[in-house]
């Protein structure tokens, strides 16, 4: 399984070593991200990660499809930090170049989860953003259908999206 708090890191802190070169940094990005994707694709395909079957030249039109607009959303957001950078201290800049790198979480689930009709990801709609530990596991009823539970990080303050999410599992999905 994927240490997704491990991969969130290491594209943290490359992202914050790169900085000031912006441009690196956003190749860094988009790297994280579709490292992630590819995780959570070999999770889905109970594939490992290092085969040869799995690789982003291996993706169909529709995965990169996907994998570029999960991408492009995280840059749009990257670039409005690119707008603001003179307005913040390093303190500031680091730990917003960090959360590009723990969004990859919400790349990862949408990968792994992509054959279930999910309500969310973790990092969308909540006021924790990329600082989301929560997750989802699935228990396939064999017949299309399926129970979500979204399941609360262990070690983060949550936010007060979150446990409502949790209190509400688990939830009735169907396989798209």
């Amino acid at each position: 399984m994927t240490d997704l708090l491990k991969l969130g890191a290491l594209a943290s802190t490359a992202i914050i070593d790169a900085l000031p070169d912006w441009a690196a940094a956003e190749r860094l990005i988009r790297r994280g991200h579709r490292a992630a994707y590819l995780a959570g694709l070999s999770e889905r395909l109970n594939v490992p990660l290092d085969s040869a079957l799995l690789s982003e030249k291996r993706l169909s039109r529709a995965e990169r499809k996907e994998v570029d607009s999960l991408i492009a959303a995280e840059l749009k957001y990257w670039k409005g930090f690119e707008s603001e950078k003179a307005d913040l201290s390093q303190g500031q800049t680091d730990a917003r170049a960090a959360m590009y790198g723990r969004a990859t979480r919400g790349t990862y689930s949408k990968a792994r989860w992509a054959d279930w009709d999910l309500p969310f990801h973790p990092t969308e709609g909540s006021e924790c953003l990329s600082n989301c530990r929560c997750h989802w596991t699935v228990e396939d009823n064999g017949d299309g259908t399926g129970a979500a539970t979204w399941h609360l990080g262990a070690t983060e303050r949550h936010c007060t999206t979150c446990p409502s999410r949790a209190s509400d599992s688990p939830y009735s999905v169907k396989r798209q």
